[in-house]
C-alpha cells in the first residue's frame, strides 16, 4: 500500500526543485578589474526572469526614489536613497502609469509618460502622483540634460527636446531621428544616445557614434571622467552589461547571467541603477561618475565660496601691504 503522505512531500520537493533560480547580474573578473561594483537597491516580488521588472526609475527633490512597479502591480513606491529595499519597507506607495517610459528628475519634479500606447508627458509630485498631463509625445525612454536641465524623450515622431523650464513644457523634435527606446545624454549635453546602439547630435540629429551591434540593447548611460570618460554603458534584455567606447564603440562584457534588464537610471549619489525583472542593481564606478558631473551639495558650495572669499581677501592684503612697503 503506498504511504500517501511520502507521495505528497516528494511531490512537493520535485515542484520546487523544477522552480527556475532568480537570475543574478554579475560582474566579470573585466568589470571589477575596471573598478566596477555592485549593491542591491531593491528586491522585488517578481518571480519571471523574462518578464518585465520595474520601469521608471528617478530621485525626486526630497532625496528619495521613485520606482514604477507596473509589471506587477501598478504602482508607484518611494523608498530611501539606501541599498537592500523591498516593496515592504517602501516609505509610501500611489496608483502609477502602466509601463511607462523612463522617469527622469528636472527642476524640482520627476517626469514620466502616461505609457506605452498613450504617450504623453506626465509630471509627478514627490509621491509619485502625477500632478499634470501635457501633450508632449514621449513613450520609451526619458534623460535629463546636464547642461540644460531639458528633458531628452523618445516620442512617436523621434526624439524630442523638452524645455520643462516654464509654466507648460514646449518641445522640439530633433530632425532625422528614429523612435527608439533607452535614451541618454551625454554629460556634455550634446548627444543623445540610444538602444541602437546609437548618438545623435541634440541639436542636428546627425549621427555621431555607432551603430553597434548589441543583441536586446535597451538602457544606456554615459561614464563621466576617469580612465572611462566618455565611455556609454549599456544594460541588456538578455541579462547583460556592456561597456562600448566612446570614440570607437568597441564593446567589452563586464556583466552577464542577468534576467531580463530594462531602463537605467542615475541614482542621485554619482552610480547608476539598472534594473533587472525582479530588482534594481546599483552600479558604481571607483574613480568615475555614471551619467553627469557630480554637483556639489549646498552645503559644499558654501565652503567653496568662503574658500574663494578667504583667498580673494589674502590676495587683496597682500597687495596693500606690498603697496604700504613700496610707498
Amino acid at each position: 500500500m503506498l504511504n500517501i503522505q511520502k507521495i505528497t512531500i516528494l511531490a512537493s520537493t520535485l515542484a520546487l526543485c523544477s522552480i527556475p533560480a532568480r537570475a543574478e547580474l554579475t560582474l566579470n573578473p573585466t568589470g571589477t578589474g575596471l573598478g566596477f561594483s555592485f549593491g542591491t537597491f531593491l528586491t522585488t516580488n517578481q518571480t519571471c526572469n523574462s518578464c518585465v521588472g520595474p520601469t521608471g526609475v528617478a530621485v525626486n527633490s526630497d532625496g528619495n526614489v521613485i520606482v514604477n512597479n507596473a509589471a506587477t502591480d501598478g504602482k508607484n513606491y518611494v523608498f530611501s536613497n539606501s541599498n537592500n529595499q523591498t516593496l515592504g519597507s517602501a516609505l509610501s506607495s500611489v496608483s502609477g502609469a502602466n509601463y511607462p517610459a523612463a522617469y527622469a528628475t528636472s527642476n524640482g519634479s520627476v517626469w514620466g509618460s502616461t505609457g506605452f500606447n498613450s504617450g504623453q508627458l506626465i509630471k509627478m509630485d514627490n509621491a509619485g502622483n502625477t500632478v499634470a498631463t501635457y501633450n508632449v509625445p514621449v513613450t520609451l525612454g526619458l534623460w535629463t540634460n546636464p547642461v540644460n536641465n531639458h528633458l531628452i524623450g523618445s516620442g512617436s515622431s523621434g526624439l524630442v527636446d523638452i524645455n520643462v523650464s516654464g509654466a507648460t513644457p514646449t518641445y522640439r523634435v530633433i530632425p532625422g531621428t528614429p523612435y527608439v527606446d533607452g535614451v541618454s545624454v551625454s554629460p556634455d549635453g550634446t548627444i543623445v544616445y540610444t538602444n541602437g546602439v546609437a548618438g545623435y547630435n541634440i541639436t542636428t540629429g546627425n549621427l555621431v557614434f555607432g551603430p553597434v551591434g548589441i543583441s536586446g540593447a535597451d538602457g544606456t548611460a554615459v561614464i563621466y571622467g576617469g580612465a572611462l570618460n566618455g565611455d556609454v554603458l549599456v544594460n541588456t534584455n538578455y541579462g547583460e552589461l556592456w561597456l562600448l567606447d566612446g570614440i570607437t564603440g568597441n564593446p567589452t562584457l563586464i556583466a552577464n547571467g542577468g534576467s531580463r534588464g530594462d531602463y537605467v537610471a542615475l541614482d542621485g549619489e554619482g552610480g547608476l541603477f539598472v534594473t533587472q525583472s525582479n530588482e534594481i542593481l546599483r552600479l558604481s564606478l571607483e574613480g568615475g561618475v555614471i551619467g553627469t558631473p557630480a554637483v556639489p551639495e549646498a552645503s559644499t558650495w558654501a565652503m567653496m565660496i568662503l574658500g574663494f572669499a578667504g583667498v580673494g581677501f589674502m590676495a587683496y592684503r597682500r597687495r596693500n601691504q606690498s603697496a604700504a612697503l613700496a610707498a
